[in-house]
């Protein structure tokens, strides 16, 4: 079973989805961090996890040391 997840199931896929590179990453947290969908993003997590910002700070994209105070530089 593992050698055909490896086999044939990896084949489809690759072929449905290009690999993904350290350079695709940066491009999304370029187009990611200080725009309007960061900003939509982390006002949903805020309302989702009722303020409770240690599950809030576990669950931002592109999280770094200074999640904590993302949200005061976004909502600038």
């Amino acid at each position: 079973m593992e050698s055909y997840l490896r086999g044939p199931c990896r084949s489809f896929f690759r072929t449905m989805y290009r690999k993904i590179t350290e350079a695709d990453i940066e491009e999304f947290g370029a187009n990611y961090r200080g725009f309007d969908s960061e900003k939509n993003d982390l006002i949903d997590l805020y309302k989702k996890y009722k303020g409770n910002l240690n599950r809030y700070d576990l669950a931002i994209v592109w999280r770094s040391t200074y999640s904590f105070r993302r949200p005061i530089y976004v909502s600038k």
